[in-house]
């Protein structure tokens, strides 16, 4: 089971960064919306890295892309980083990344070998 969930922020003006921690998932869904609609409010460009949840799931998934579509239409940009562990595996599985607005190193690199391999003799 993983750790309860956290979120902490930075704030140095212009982005806010967002650290999510332990299990965005269906139990912590109440609070992750209040604690993104809190930070979402102070109309800055929007940093959210996931890197330290032990959890994600579809339920989480849901308000992060939530939390995307209202910080771009107020205008700010919004972006997410999840360079592997919990997060990552299941931006995957859930075939998310391009609604993220980043592919994974992972799967570029897969295609790249495979089209190496295709061009050897």
């Amino acid at each position: 089971m993983g750790t309860r969930f956290s979120l902490e922020t930075s704030d140095n003006g212009t982005v806010l960064d967002l650290t999510l921690r332990g299990a965005a998932d269906i139990a912590a869904a109440r609070e992750l919306r209040d604690e993104l609609v809190a930070a979402i409010v102070t109309g800055r460009d929007v940093v959210v890295n996931l890197d330290a949840l032990d959890r994600l799931d579809g339920a989480g998934l849901q308000l992060l892309l939530a939390a995307k579509a209202s910080v771009e239409r107020s205008g700010h940009a919004y972006s997410v980083v999840a360079e592997g562990g919990a997060a990552r595996r299941a931006i995957e599985l859930a075939g998310a990344e391009a609604l993220f607005g980043a592919a994974p190193e992972k799967s570029s690199n897969k295609q790249n070998e495979s089209e190496q391999q295709e061009e050897r003799p």
